[in-house]
C-alpha cells in the first residue's frame, strides 16, 4: 500500500497537507539540557526521516520527555540545535514549529463539543468556516469517529477521548507529530487497539511521529526504529528486530524485554567458531558468540532470554545449569519458571510456550537448563550504577504465581 493512501483508497495525507510536503526530517545536534547539576539530557545526537515513525523508550528520568519537549519549544536546549527540513528551529517558539503534539492527558477542552475541539487549531489558524467542516469532520472519519462531532468530551470513553486529541493534533496537516505517553491512562487492551490505530493513522498520513515511552510493548508494536535512552543519552538505535536481537549492553538486553543474567570469565577464544569459552559461576565453561569480533576481557556478562532457555532431560554439555524450580507463573499462553541455579547467586527464568502436552515442572523440582550458543550475547561486566536494569528474576505485575500451595 502506498504511504498516505489508507485501506479505504482515500488519500488522507492529500486532504490535510493540500499538496503540501506531509512528512518532515527532524535533526537534534549535540542537545543538551541542564537544571542547574542535573543534566536532563546529554549531547543527543538524532537525525529522524521523513515519514519515519521513531521511539523514545527508556526508565524514568532517562531524558525522553525532555527531549520530546525541546522539540516542541516547550523547553530550550542549554547547548545544541534543533532542525526541521534544515531549517533551525531551536529557539522558535511552539506555534510557529508547526507541530502537532499529543500528551497522556487528554487536554480537551470540556465545554467544547468533539466538533469545536478539533477545530480549534484551524480557527486560531484563520482556516475559513468550510474548510474547517471538510477537515474536522475527514479527521473524525480517519479516527472513526463519524457523527460524534455533536457530543461533548464527558460523554466519550478514555480511548475515544485519546482519538478527539489525536484528531486534533492532525488537523491542520502538521509534517511532524509529537506523542509524549499517549496512552498510559487507557487499559490493556484499549492500549493494544489504540497502538496499532495510532500506526494505522501514522501510516495513513505519512507523518513523521515521534513517540515518547516507557512501554516496551508500545515501541515494539508501532515503531520503525527505537532509540533506547538511559540517562539522558542514547545508548542504543535500530529496528526492534535489531534492538531485541544484538542489544548493545546489559541496560539494553534487560529493558527491551525480560534477559538471565550470568556472571562468568572469559576463558578461551575459539577463532574457527568465532565463539568465546566463557567460565560461569558455578564451574561450567559455556560458548557464547562475540560480537563485531572483539572478545570482552576478563569478568562478563552472559546474557539468554527466558524464551530462548530449555528444560533438557539430564544433565550434559547441551545443559550446563542445574537447579531448583521457586516459582511456576502461569501467564496463559506461557508458563514461567523461576529457577534458582546450583553454585551460584542467580535465578534464572525459563518461559514455555503453552502447549497441548507440555509437562510443566513443578515447585521444588530440580531442572537442567539449557541454550543455543547461537542465542547467547556476551557483555562486559557492567557496574551496578551503569546497568539500572530490571532484575528478570521477579514475576511481573499480574502474573498468577503458584507457590505450591
Amino acid at each position: 500500500m502506498a504511504r498516505g493512501v489508507a485501506a479505504t483508497g482515500r488519500d488522507w495525507a492529500a486532504v490535510f497537507t493540500r499538496g503540501a510536503v506531509g512528512s518532515a526530517r527532524v535533526q537534534l545536534e549535540q542537545l543538551t539540557k541542564r537544571y542547574g547539576d542535573l543534566v536532563a539530557v546529554d549531547a543527543l545526537s538524532l537525525d529522524i526521516a521523513p515519514g519515519e515513525f521513531l521511539t523514545l523508550l527508556g526508565p524514568s528520568g532517562s531524558g525522553k520527555t525532555t527531549t520530546l519537549m525541546m522539540l516542541a519549544g516547550f523547553e530550550y536546549p542549554t547547548t545544541g540545535r534543533i532542525a526541521i527540513d534544515g531549517s533551525d528551529v531551536t529557539f522558535r517558539p511552539p506555534h510557529k514549529r508547526d507541530i502537532g503534539v499529543v500528551f497522556q492527558s487528554y487536554a480537551l477542552f470540556p465545554h467544547l463539543t468533539v466538533f469545536d475541539n478539533i477545530a480549534f487549531p484551524l480557527s486560531v489558524r484563520g482556516y475559513g468556516k468550510e474548510e474547517i467542516r471538510t477537515r474536522v469532520e475527514a479527521a473524525l472519519e480517519l479516527v472513526q469517529l463519524g457523527g460524534q462531532g455533536r457530543r461533548m468530551p464527558r460523554q466519550l470513553s478514555g480511548g475515544m477521548q485519546q482519538r478527539v486529541a489525536l484528531a486534533r493534533a492532525i488537523v491542520f496537516g502538521p509534517r511532524l507529530l509529537l506523542m509524549d505517553e499517549p496512552l498510559g491512562a487507557l487499559d490493556r487492551k484499549l492500549r493494544e487497539s489504540m497502538q496499532l490505530e495510532i500506526k494505522r493513522i501514522q501510516q495513513s498520513l505519512g507523518t513523521t511521529v515521534l513517540y515518547v515511552t516507557h512501554d516496551q510493548d508500545e515501541a515494539l508494536t508501532m515503531s520503525d526504529r527505537i532509540a533506547v535512552m538511559n540517562h539522558g543519552r542514547i545508548v542504543q538505535i535500530g529496528t526492534a528486530a535489531e534492538l531485541y536481537e544484538r542489544p548493545a549492553d546489559e541496560f539494553v538486553a534487560g529493558f527491551l524485554g525480560e534477559c538471565n543474567f550470568l556472571p562468568g570469565t572469559v576463558q578461551a577464544f575459539d577463532a574457527a567458531s568465532r565463539q568465546a569459552h566463557v567460565g560461569l559461576a558455578n564451574g561450567t565453561i559455556v560458548a557464547a558468540p562475540v560480537a563485531n569480533g572483539v572478545v570482552p576481557a576478563g569478568a562478563v556478562t552472559l546474557g539468554v532470554r527466558p524464551e530462548r532457555c530449555l528444560i533438557r532431560e539430564g544433565p550434559g554439555p547441551d545443559a550446563p545449569l542445574i537447579g531448583r524450580v521457586q516459582q511456576v507463573a502461569y501467564l496463559g499462553d506461557a508458563v514461567k519458571l523461576y529457577v534458582a541455579v546450583e553454585g551460584g547467586a542467580e535465578t534464572v527464568v525459563v518461559k514455555q510456550l503453552n502447549r497441548e502436552g507440555l509437562r510443566v515442572p513443578q515447585r521444588g523440582e530440580v531442572v537442567h537448563i539449557g541454550w543455543a550458543s547461537a542465542d547467547a550475547r556476551l557483555f562486559p561486566r557492567a557496574v551496578a550504577a551503569e546497568r539500572s536494569r530490571p532484575l528478570a528474576a521477579t514475576p511481573a505485575t499480574g502474573e498468577r504465581v503458584d507457590h505450591g500451595v
